[in-house]
């Protein structure tokens, strides 16, 4: 930029302070030519299952997001500005589990865009997805996480040229991200990406996957079978929750790892599918651990394959469609109740 005679000025604060940030634009406005845009690029990360997120953990990483854009909002609101741009994530539009505080955070500034364009003044936030060199997901295990997800990362020079387009266009809130949509569909399931699947895809969907994870466990030895039952239990759990159990976790309640109700019933469709046998999603939401539902599932496997799940399942997937969160928790405990009572 200086090569290209821009005077570049590097001014050191914690955006989170608002006296510290209200310092700085006081300083531009006394030494340089009026501020015309704002680009807000900040953000913490300290990520856990949401049970784990103490009140400190949240407002850990919402004080650069939310403070932060709160402070250059208010402290802007007399300049005359060409771009405000907010810095998100596509986690708060996709979701993100094990990432509660920043997903929160982000949906902030995505409120706060809508909430300046409401009173006339510009902005734009980018939901963006991984950069390689820099940002938050440089790290190389983000970056492999992110790329077993079908989230690829592109270079800063992609990334400033997408920006340049949103901001042409004048988009309040649009979401920049490199997708492998055959991994993405297997690892995503919010309705915004089956509707953009059905115009990427042109209808089509990612191929159904040829599982022999049931051949392969049976065909070890018997000694053997258990430890492939937990590897493969660590691999959809982790898929479910966007992040590995350690071995420690093996003997800890499901719920305790943070498997919702609504997890709960991915899980019990990922195992069923690969499995070709019945998981009740009742017994999931009794809390086993993870090596119990593997005692549970070597059982099951010595019944014949693709045997009919029981009839208190049959159409549950078509059951909590649509429903609330609490709404899929209040069915599926009312479920549990009416298991125990029976086995009463």
């Amino acid at each position: 930029m200086r090569a290209d005679g821009v005077d570049v000025v590097v001014a050191k604060a914690d955006v989170s302070d608002e006296r510290q940030v209200a310092g700085v634009i006081e300083e531009i406005r006394h030494s340089m030519p009026p501020l015309r845009g704002v680009v807000h690029a900040a953000g913490i990360l300290d990520d856990g299952v949401l049970m784990q997120l103490d009140e400190e953990r949240f407002a850990t990483v919402m004080a650069p997001k939310v403070n932060g854009a709160w402070n250059l909002h208010r402290l802007t609101l007399e300049d005359d500005l060409d771009f405000f741009v907010l810095f998100s994530s596509a986690a708060s539009v996709l979701g993100s589990p094990g990432q509660g505080n920043y997903v929160a955070a982000n949906a902030f500034l995505d409120a706060l865009a809508h909430h300046r364009r409401a009173l006339g003044m510009p902005a734009l936030a980018i939901n963006w997805g991984a950069w390689t060199e820099v940002g938050l997901a440089t790290r190389s295990d983000r970056v492999e996480h992110l790329t077993r997800q079908g989230i690829m990362p592109f270079t800063p020079e992609q990334g400033v040229l997408l920006m340049e387009r949103m901001l042409e266009r004048d988009l309040v809130q649009c979401m920049g991200v490199a997708m492998d949509w055959g991994k993405i569909l297997g690892s995503y399931t919010p309705p915004v990406l089956s509707r953009l699947s059905e115009e990427v895809l042109a209808g089509e969907g990612p191929a159904k996957k040829d599982s022999s994870v049931r051949k392969d466990i049976l065909a070890a030895e018997p000694e053997e079978r258990r430890g492939l039952v937990e590897r493969f239990l660590v691999e959809q759990i982790a898929q479910v929750l966007k992040c590995s159990p350690t071995k420690g976790d093996a003997y800890e309640p499901l719920n305790r790892l943070g498997i919702d109700s609504l997890m709960a019933v991915e899980l019990k469709n990922r195992v069923e599918a690969d499995l070709e046998t019945s998981l009740p999603v009742t017994a999931l939401l009794q809390g086993p651990s993870l090596s119990q539902l593997a005692t549970q599932l070597l059982e099951g496997l010595d019944a014949p394959a693709a045997e009919a799940p029981e009839e208190a399942e049959d159409g549950l997937e078509a059951q909590v469609e649509g429903l609330t969160d609490e709404e899929v928790d209040a069915l599926l405990r009312d479920l549990v109740k009416e298991e125990e009572k029976a086995e009463g």
